[in-house]
């Protein structure tokens, strides 16, 4: 079975290794991702409330900016390969600094530090991730493997996710989860380090990314991607206008960190395992047998009915604790968050593979930086604000 699925993809056999590696690289930030995002979700709103957490989004985008801004800077500047380990061993020590300033000195302003933390971090893990596939692989074969190393990184979100309440179970501090999450990022920067050793001489080529002023000049001057790129810019602020809604009544329902937690590792579990069905095989049908244009308006359509819904259910104060309807406005929102989040995955990457064939293979590493890291971190800003 293994032999057929590297044949589907058209790989030779001293490719089959590379991908694996590929795979289980993106397996593992997945399960950095997941523990690191629940634990930061779940300590912050034990801590402060839904308006501090908008200011947090503020920062954090900001924050992403800066580093993304960076991460195009320093990689023009050094060898890919040699580049790439760094990324990985930054976000690693990153990670443990933040577990042990939060074991010696939770106090608020480090609680707030490691929310602002998540989303930069994981960009720059992606970033790094997505530039290896491209400097290894062709522009079709790279294309043709997003949809595998993205059911990977989804597989490794539901494990990451799943294992917060088992090591809750476990008694394991949820401050002590830390680590495993920094374990994850640590065994991907070795097998960075393998695949940079391994593959330099044959398939891993160093590319500088160029001016990033190109790809903004392209975006504002060819009209179909201007207008994927406003969709992708509002898709992230309506993500997180949802997840801001959806965070806001969990801090109602589950007030201690525990348990909240504890629900968001289910949740969150759950969610993703609806992202990874729908990767695997709603999306292809829907492009084929509707079209691209479905595709891209399902996860607004789908956001508007729950949001109908929710503004029936919440009119008589059931969006207060203790209220008739507050369980069912809730559900309604949870359905909202799990449906937006596990499409948005879904058609982004469509969107981006799209727009990856209309630029051709000069740009495409440029634009999906492009989007992936700055547009994103602005979005994140924006819906902060």
């Amino acid at each position: 079975m293994k032999l057929g699925l590297f044949k589907l993809f058209g790989l030779e056999r001293e490719e089959h290794s590379i991908v694996i590696f590929m795979l289980l690289q993106a397996f593992l930030i997945g399960i950095f991702y997941a523990i690191f995002n629940i634990i930061a979700h779940a300590v912050f709103l034990s801590r402060f409330d839904e308006t501090d957490m908008a200011r947090a989004y503020i920062f954090s985008g900001l924050a992403g900016i800066v580093l993304t801004s960076l991460y195009y800077l320093v990689k023009a500047r050094l060898k890919f390969s040699f580049f790439s380990v760094i990324n990985l061993f930054f976000i690693f020590l990153v990670t443990v600094c933040l577990w042990i300033v939060s074991r010696t000195d939770p106090e608020p302003l480090v609680v707030y530090l490691v929310f602002i933390s998540l989303g930069p971090v994981f960009i720059l893990a992606m970033l790094g991730l997505r530039s290896t596939v491209s400097g290894i692989f062709t522009l079709r074969m790279g294309e043709r493997l997003t949809g595998m190393i993205d059911s990977g990184l989804i597989a490794g979100m539901i494990i990451g996710s799943f294992s917060v309440p088992a090591m809750l179970y476990l008694k394991i501090d949820i401050h002590n989860m830390l680590p495993v999450s920094a374990g994850s990022i640590l065994v991907a920067f070795l097998i960075q380090m393998i695949i940079t050793g391994r593959y330099k001489t044959n398939t891993v080529q160093d590319k500088n990314t160029g001016s990033n002023s190109v790809s903004y000049r392209v975006i504002f001057n060819n009209r179909f991607i201007k207008y994927l790129a406003v969709f992708l810019l509002l898709s992230v602020i309506v993500l997180f206008f949802v997840q801001y809604s959806f965070m806001a009544l969990t801090r109602l329902r589950y007030p201690g960190e525990i348990e909240m937690a504890r629900f968001l590792g289910f949740f969150e579990g759950v969610m993703m395992f609806v992202a990874l069905m729908i990767n695997m095989f709603l999306v292809s049908y829907i492009i084929k047998k509707q079209g691209f244009v479905v595709a891209v308006i399902l996860t607004p359509v789908l956001i508007g009915i729950f949001t109908i819904i929710a503004i029936i259910a919440g009119s008589g104060n059931g969006f207060l604790p203790g209220a008739q309807g507050f369980l069912f406005f809730f559900l309604i929102i949870a359905l909202s968050r799990l449906f937006s989040r596990a499409l948005n995955i879904t058609v982004e990457k469509t969107v981006i593979n799209i727009m990856n064939q209309v630029t051709g293979s000069k740009l495409r590493d440029r634009l999906r930086s492009v989007f992936e890291g700055s547009m994103n971190e602005a979005s994140v800003l924006v819906a902060g604000l």
